[in-house]
């Protein structure tokens, strides 16, 4: 494979700045959010979980930077299956915190920015040639 074709579309490099950047703000949201909530168990429980969770969404990050056609499409279906929870309850957390619900909502139309720069067709044809 020749250096040209082979070198990371523009919209990749930008949707994967993206998904970092959401993760870093989803992490802060979460965290300014935990602090200040009841918990119903322990609150090393649910940092743990949290935790887990954005290790998790860092690895496919990574493997999408690293041009892995499984992570991107595993990303996508977990993206899309969070939004089931997540978008319902965005106006209830606008409503009750401004600022942390519309940093919310921002982070989720900014992921769902990043995955459609990752399925454009340059993007398409990057990962299909990265897949081994």
């Amino acid at each position: 494979m020749d250096s040209i074709s082979s070198s990371k579309p523009r919209a990749v490099e930008i949707a994967v700045l993206i998904l970092w950047l959401a993760l870093a703000v989803g992490l802060v949201t979460s965290v300014a959010t935990l602090s200040h909530a009841a918990l119903p168990v322990s609150s090393t429980l649910v940092y743990s979980i949290l935790a887990a969770t954005f290790a998790v969404s860092a690895f496919f990050v990574y493997k999408i930077s690293r041009g892995r056609n499984w992570a991107r499409i595993t990303y996508l279906i977990l993206m899309l299956l969070g939004m089931f929870k997540t978008v319902p309850s965005l106006v209830s957390t606008i409503e009750h915190a401004p600022f942390s619900g519309t940093l919310s909502a921002a982070d989720v139309v900014a992921q769902l920015v990043a995955v459609a720069l990752l399925f454009t067709g340059a993007s398409n044809g990057w990962f299909e040639r990265r897949t081994p």
